[in-house]
């Protein structure tokens, strides 16, 4: 299931959250996470973060969908331990969105590195 936090609805519609502007990160975690609609903060995951992911690139917006680059990971041990992909606020770890079902995504290697390119149009994360 893939799903938009309900406090990341609230952030944007006050703006309080700038997909184009802040420091967005796509964290990898295993199958012990789950989505609880009602998480407000990274930090209240449970399971096993494996990466938390660096600065999404090339952002922009279009029709609705928020789209960036691709997600890369370094140093990751065990690739085939990643099951979720969670889109966060660095700054203060404000959650985004919850991915389960990244039909469309791919996570490839590239050199020494793992990419996580969104799927959907464009390059799209999600719609709103």
């Amino acid at each position: 299931m893939n799903a938009l936090y309900f406090n990341f609805k609230e952030l944007i519609l006050t703006k309080q959250l700038n997909w184009l502007v802040d420091d967005i990160r796509v964290a990898l975690y295993d199958a012990t996470t789950i989505y609880d609609p009602l998480h407000v903060n990274i930090s209240e995951l449970a399971g096993p973060q494996i990466d938390p992911g660096s600065t999404l690139t090339s952002r922009s917006v279009a029709d609705g969908f928020a789209i960036a680059g691709p997600s890369v990971y370094t140093n990751l041990t065990d690739p085939l331990t990643v099951a979720v992909a969670i889109l966060y606020r660095f700054s203060d770890g404000s959650l985004i969105a919850f991915m389960d079902e990244v039909i469309g995504f791919t996570f490839q290697p590239v050199g020494n590195d793992y990419a996580l390119t969104p799927g959907g149009p464009g390059g799209a994360f999600f719609q709103l």
